[in-house]
């Protein structure tokens, strides 16, 4: 039975597989839907990501900075270098960053809070895994946060919390994956794991809508919002407070967080002014199936 269950995910994932094209061609031909309204976009050669500016009738700007924890190392060159001409100019910086508990409130958790934790934590170890096997780099070791800049999140704490009070527990595997927070880093690429995320960055917007899809159960769309949208909230709750002592405020924030925080800074009076695009990663060319000659 586990063996033809198996094959039937083989034959899904390859019949899927020969939709991408398909899909990509419909995508790509959306006004005002999924491509429209996310900070991404592919082109023949690589995946680039936005830098929205805003502003509103007061003067006041505000430039969010869509960001992939897993890129390439000219991709955080590139941002650093935006966010040192920010920070000379005056500008406040903003960042994403969920707080982990201290020792001390790590040792509190009960057993139900902690088994959420290590799902988050896998997650962290599943890219980390993922920049070491593929030649990349995660933002944490590109792009520590700077001492001059503010945190504009939530704790983990509050995350779990929110998640236990919703009832969400269940479901947090679906939404996160099977990340172990025990796995190993390699030591470093793998041309397996090299063509997977080529794959994977090459076609963002078709995993995009397969991630879309995978939260149309109630109580997964639930989740994916807590995740996404309580957070928004947080952002722009903090960007407001930078705005009161600056005329001009960067944050720093997952692209997948982009749409949802313009969207609340739209309701405060922002518009947008300008966008920009930073290349993430650039797609390789693989003249044979990798191990292969």
């Amino acid at each position: 039975m586990k063996r033809l269950v198996s094959l039937l995910r083989i034959y899904r994932f390859l019949f899927l597989l020969k939709l991408v094209p398909l899909l990509e061609r419909a995508i790509s031909r959306l006004r005002g839907g999924i491509v429209a309204k996310n900070a991404i976009r592919t082109t023949e050669g690589s995946l680039d990501l936005a830098t929205v500016t805003y502003a509103d009738a007061r003067g006041r700007e505000v430039v969010l900075i869509g960001m992939q924890h897993v890129a390439d190392a000219q991709f955080f060159r590139d941002v650093a270098a935006a966010l040192d001409r920010e920070e000379a100019a005056g500008s406040a910086i903003l960042y994403e960053d969920v707080r982990s508990p201290t020792d001390e409130q790590y040792d509190g958790l009960s057993e139900e809070d902690a088994a959420i934790l290590r799902a988050f934590e896998g997650v962290f170890t599943e890219q980390a895994a993922m920049a070491a096997s593929s030649g990349l780099v995660h933002q944490m070791d590109a792009l520590p946060p700077r001492d001059s800049w503010t945190r504009s999140d939530i704790d983990i704490l509050e995350m779990i919390g929110l998640i236990r009070r919703h009832g969400l527990e269940r479901c947090l595997g679906q939404y996160l994956g099977a990340a172990d927070a025990d796995a190993s880093v390699p030591d470093g690429p793998n041309p397996f794991a090299e063509l997977l995320t080529d794959f994977q960055f090459r076609h963002a917007h078709v995993m995009e809508l397969a991630t879309w899809l995978g939260t149309l159960r109630p109580k997964a769309r639930k989740l994916r919002r807590l995740i996404l949208d309580r957070r928004n909230e947080v952002a722009v709750e903090c960007i407001r407070q930078a705005l009161i002592s600056n005329r001009r405020v960067a944050a720093i924030w997952g692209v997948a967080h982009l749409p949802g925080i313009g969207r609340l800074l739209k309701r405060d009076g922002f518009s947008v002014t300008e966008v920009t695009w930073n290349t993430a990663y650039r797609f390789k060319r693989f003249e044979s199936a990798p191990g292969t000659k």
